[in-house]
This record gives C-alpha cells, sequence and structure tokens, in this order.
C-alpha cells in the first residue's frame, strides 16, 4: 500500500510539474520596447537572427511620423525568414503567399512578395534586430519603418 501511494504522488508530481507551459501572447498593438543596447545591424549576424517568424507590430510614416499597427490597420501581417533565401508571408494568420529575401551591403534587406508568379509588393530598408524586435527602416528613401515581434 505504501509503494502504491509514493508510486501515485511521484507520478502526480512529475505530471503536473512539467506539463504545465504558461500561455503569453503577444500584444501587437502596444509601442514596441525596443532596447537599443541589443540591436545589431551586423548582415553576418542578421542572415542568421531573422529566421523564423515575425509579426508586424508597428509601421511609421516617414514624412507624417504617425504610426500604424494591427489595431490600427485591417491587416495583420507576417513573415517568416527561411534560411534559402526564401519566405513566406502572412495575412491574419493564414498563409498568402511566397517570397524571396536578399541582403545588399548598401541597401539592406531586399523582399519580394509574389502572388502567382508576379510580384505582389515589395519591401526594403536597412536592418536590424533588437532583441525580439525585427526593424526594417525604410524612412531615408522617403518608406515607412516597420517593426515586427518575434513570433512566440
Amino acid at each position: 500500500m505504501t509503494k502504491q501511494l509514493v508510486l501515485f504522488l511521484l507520478l502526480s508530481f512529475v505530471l503536473t510539474s512539467c506539463c504545465k507551459k504558461e500561455l503569453h501572447i503577444q500584444n501587437l498593438c502596444a509601442e514596441p520596447n525596443i532596447i537599443s543596447n541589443t540591436c545589431t545591424s551586423d548582415s553576418n549576424q542578421i542572415k542568421i537572427l531573422i529566421l523564423g517568424k515575425w509579426n508586424w507590430t508597428q509601421s511609421i510614416n516617414s514624412w507624417t511620423q504617425a504610426k500604424t499597427n494591427p489595431c490600427t490597420d485591417s491587416i495583420n501581417y507576417s513573415y517568416e525568414f527561411i534560411s534559402n533565401g526564401t519566405i513566406k508571408y502572412f495575412e491574419n494568420g493564414s498563409y498568402k503567399y511566397p517570397g524571396l529575401y536578399s541582403f545588399s551591403p548598401n541597401q539592406g534587406i531586399s523582399i519580394q512578395v509574389f502572388e502567382d508568379s508576379a510580384a505582389h509588393f515589395r519591401e526594403s530598408g536597412w536592418v536590424s534586430i533588437c532583441n525580439n524586435s525585427l526593424i526594417i527602416d525604410d524612412s531615408p528613401v522617403d518608406g515607412p519603418k516597420d517593426i515586427f515581434l518575434r513570433a512566440e
């Protein structure tokens, strides 16, 4: 009887302690918390750090400094960067289109998303990664600054 009780308690402890995973929901509408001393813009490091899925959290207009985010816009989008230079584009959580991305020393990152083999849209800019934030900054050439959070 004692062995069964000890076995039951041990099994209960193992199941309750290792199976709980805290669910953390990202607030994509909150002001991004970018810690500047964690940023890197070295393209060799970026090529490794950028892999995975990133959710759009904010865009800043280069002329007016107006901010948009998934709560002010009708589309919430994400990119999934794959090591072979391909990208997956998602809208509102659903996969939409394939694409390509590349790095250039003078222009940063270039992203092309395709719909039915034709370019659907392009995004480019200087890129940096600050902890869990990806920043694509095209504001020096009149584009927006887009900020993404690493998907959890």
